[in-house]
């Protein structure tokens, strides 16, 4: 029996990659066969379908992450997503940012650690995750408006490997989920030697709409957000496809403008209570 890959005890427990709410939640009617797809970072796919069809992974243990923590986070998103995914105008708070961009992390965390191998997120990373709820500070989460028919249930996650301008390499990974009417990417990135706070880095994207075509959810806005964006995502080379697709390119240093921001947002939130820390 292997280890949970966030609390690192006995993993004796089969945790949903996706939960059932979010398969009853695409159901058009009682048991129907949702179909899903995954593609792998190694270029491989899958599709199934079935009644509740899911996609289950030994990787938790049961006592105090998948009965325990996980268990409330989803419970937490659950109210959230589920009118998004079914397409209704949402507008999300401060907390219900945080809340999908937490639930997101989590995870991108279990897909990534289905890969085996050189996986992004390591021992640490979950760990800290598990303790302090809370994306890791290279992170970036968007959400879109899926308004095609190729997908009801969808998953790509890859890691891409590069060279910033100081010669250090680095790494990024990007997982895009679409349920439903709702399409969710999260970006994370570190570098694969020691670099300075000040040397963090904000990627290039493929030209596109994304300014209209995505809400930016983390780090979070101060003030609500109206989901769905004005330009939605179709079945089309230069929709969704490029979606999944668009980060690559060089990297930028950003402003010390943006840590400030980003600082005062933890402040911010601890003040509300959150548990940063």
């Amino acid at each position: 029996m292997g280890t949970c890959i966030f609390c690192g005890g006995r993993a004796n427990s089969n945790e949903d990659a996706w939960p059932r709410w979010l398969l009853k939640a695409l159901q058009l009617k009682p048991r129907e066969n949702v179909p899903i797809s995954v593609s792998r970072r190694d270029g491989s796919t899958g599709q199934w379908q079935g009644v509740n069809a899911g996609l289950r992974v030994r990787k938790v243990c049961r006592k105090v992450c998948n009965n325990g923590w996980m268990s409330t986070l989803e419970e937490r998103v659950k109210p959230i997503l589920t009118p998004m995914i079914q397409g209704a105008p949402t507008t999300l708070s401060t907390m219900q940012q945080l809340t999908i961009a937490t639930w997101l992390t989590k995870c991108a965390m279990v897909f990534d650690s289905m890969d085996g191998g050189d996986v992004f997120y390591d021992q640490l990373d979950r760990s800290h995750f598990r303790k302090h709820l809370t994306p890791m500070g290279s992170t970036s989460v968007w959400l879109g408006h899926y308004y095609g028919t190729n997908f009801r249930a969808f998953t790509d996650h890859r890691t891409l490997r590069s060279v910033g301008r100081s010669g250090k390499s680095y790494k990024t990974h990007v997982q895009t989920m679409a349920f439903g009417r709702l399409a969710l990417q999260i970006l994370s990135v570190k570098w694969l030697a020691h670099e300075p706070v000040a040397a963090r880095v904000h990627v290039k994207m493929v030209p596109g709409t994304w300014n209209q075509a995505t809400i930016k959810i983390f780090p979070v806005s101060l003030h609500a957000l109206q989901w769905p964006p004005g330009v939605s995502l179709e079945d089309s080379q230069r929709g969704f496809e490029t979606f999944i697709h668009r980060f690559g390119g060089e990297w930028k240093r950003l402003p010390f403008a943006f840590f400030a921001q980003f600082l005062a947002f933890y402040t911010v939130m601890g003040q509300l209570g959150y548990k940063l820390t």
